[in-house]
């Protein structure tokens, strides 16, 4: 590229850099808020909701990316017009290629990047995602955390703990399940523990009783 080509590349490409950075911000913010829920509901850390933030970000790229251009080579030639510079560009006979070349090369770098992210990063973090989740909701010890209250596990599915000791003990097990309509149980127990047997969760409940109601 010639001199007036980079100096056209270059301020392009760093006001649709600017232009992508605050965009992605502001979509990556009210995109992660939405998982907010998975704090709350399963007990997650924050370390947890802030990687699940992350792995949005692969998504919003390749929407983000044409706009981000847009914008910045629209902020760039503006600026040029406004600084007189795009007319003594033509006044001294310069070919429009030249100011055309640096935004399709631009252009092509943003449509490289979306291409990249959304054949080959996009898929892969949207699966760990899903997989987060998954897990997240599964882990029945996320939903014990908050001692004392009664938290639902499943549809008609409820259990409540009165303390969670050291080694994954808890004290003070009730569960109502309503699960069968014909058949209420309510299980009662000392002491209790979470065993994973076969990728399955199992609750081994000690010391306690059982209360049948059809």
């Amino acid at each position: 590229m010639k001199v007036l080509e980079q100096y056209i590349f270059h301020r392009i490409l760093v006001q649709s850099a600017a232009a992508a950075a605050a965009s992605l911000g502001i979509v990556w913010v009210v995109q992660a808020l939405t998982k907010v829920n998975l704090v709350t509901d399963t007990g997650q850390s924050i370390g947890s909701f802030l990687y699940l933030s992350l792995l949005i970000l692969p998504a919003i790229v390749p929407i983000v990316m044409p706009f981000a251009v847009l914008i910045g080579t629209a902020q760039t030639l503006n600026t040029m017009n406004t600084d007189s510079e795009l007319a003594v560009i033509h006044g001294v006979g310069t070919p429009k290629i030249m100011i055309y070349r640096p935004v399709m090369i631009v252009a092509a770098i943003a449509a490289g990047i979306t291409l990249f992210f959304g054949n080959f990063i996009e898929p892969s973090a949207r699966q760990t995602a899903r997989q987060l989740v998954s897990d997240a909701r599964a882990d029945l010890l996320s939903l014990l955390i908050q001692e004392g209250s009664l938290r639902p596990i499943a549809t008609n599915l409820y259990m409540q703990v009165s303390k969670r000791g050291e080694g994954g003990i808890l004290s003070g097990l009730f569960i109502a399940d309503s699960r069968d309509p014909a058949l209420d149980m309510v299980y009662y127990a000392k002491e209790g523990s979470l065993l994973k047997r076969d990728e399955a969760n199992l609750l081994l409940m000690t010391d306690g009783e059982i209360h049948r109601r059809a």
